[in-house]
């Protein structure tokens, strides 16, 4: 998701920068804030797996110590 995150996010700010074309520009518009939502989303799912993976991990400790 970082990936992708940052390759649309930086190709949306060249298009809107550096070229000249109405159609690139608009391109660009669309890219930044998709580049936006990616990292937003990325960023929920490994909290989300982050959080699951800590659960699991205490549930085996206290099976354990059974």
């Amino acid at each position: 998701y970082v990936r992708t995150a940052l390759t649309l996010f930086i190709a949306g700010v060249t298009f809107i920068r550096f070229f000249q074309s109405e159609v690139l520009t608009v391109v660009g518009w669309i890219f930044v804030p998709a580049g936006i939502l990616f990292i937003v989303i990325g960023l929920w799912k490994y909290h989300k797996v982050r959080k699951m993976i800590h659960t699991m991990r205490n549930d085996e400790e206290a099976i354990e110590d059974i």
